[in-house]
């Protein structure tokens, strides 16, 4: 189940059963095991999957999953605490967090939302259209995302060269 330790724990090995049943298994590229937004939050463990991430937890003796869309995510951080790691994200404006990460690989599940956020950002970037009564309004747009970090400086000027159609 899980790269970074040998034998997962029973508290994962249940979560993983009960998740058989609701989630295809096939598609989980990734997870970690945590509390949804905090340390008396939802405790379960957080796929990635191709399209989206999800959060298989015990909510008061049920389990639910919450679903977020990687359209809807801005940015992500890990931290290192006492407890294990914490996974936070920016989601639709709202801060979500997986605290107490202590099984699975923190690692991998980061690089590969902020694969899936970058991806997100290139393919807005290409549905921007290339309409010539707009172009100043088009690079301000773009100068936002470059200033945000969401694309960098060198996607940026190449987008205004595009735009201003300088070879």
């Amino acid at each position: 189940m899980s790269k970074k330790y040998k034998k997962p724990s029973k508290d994962l090995q249940k979560i993983f059963s009960h998740a058989a049943n609701r989630i295809n298994q096939d598609q989980i590229v990734t997870f970690v095991r945590g509390n949804l937004n905090g340390f008396m939050g939802n405790a379960g463990v957080l796929f990635a999957m191709p399209d989206r991430l999800l959060h298989y937890g015990d909510k008061y003796a049920k389990y639910e999953i919450v679903e977020f869309d990687y359209n809807l995510i801005d940015h992500v951080k890990v931290k290192s605490g006492l407890t294990g790691y914490k996974l936070i994200f920016d989601y639709a404006g709202k801060e979500i967090s997986v605290s107490t990460i202590d099984e699975g690989s923190i690692d991998e599940i980061f690089a590969y939302i902020q694969e899936k956020i970058a991806e997100q950002s290139n393919q807005n970037m290409n549905d921007v259209s290339f309409s010539s009564s707009n172009v100043p309004e088009q690079i301000r747009q773009f100068a936002e995302l470059r200033d945000q970090g969401i694309i960098t400086e060198e996607e940026f000027a190449k987008k205004k060269e595009q735009l201003l159609d300088i070879n």
